[in-house]
């Protein structure tokens, strides 16, 4: 991301096991014929970040479906930028 205040580039990266959080969608009651196991209908991703140059906390939501790609974003404080602008 780079930061909308000082214009710094914080590189970061997204465990995709560990830092996303399933969404489920309910499929009947528990102890019922009608209950299935619940399965992801997708995941959310909250990350904030904070460069060394300026104390502007960056903040990023993602809605992923259940593939995990990505459907929807949200980024407050900075804006995103290409990996390439990491290295």
């Amino acid at each position: 991301m780079r930061c909308n205040r000082c214009g710094e580039v914080v590189c970061t990266r997204v465990e995709k096991a560990y830092e996303m959080e399933a969404e489920y969608e309910s499929t009947g009651e528990a102890g019922t014929d009608e209950y299935e196991v619940p399965r992801p209908v997708g995941y959310l991703l909250h990350k904030d970040l904070l460069g060394t140059q300026c104390q502007n906390l960056m903040h990023v939501t993602m809605h992923f479906d259940a593939h995990r790609d990505i459907i929807h974003r949200e980024v407050e404080g900075g804006e995103l930028v290409e990996a390439a602008d990491c290295e």
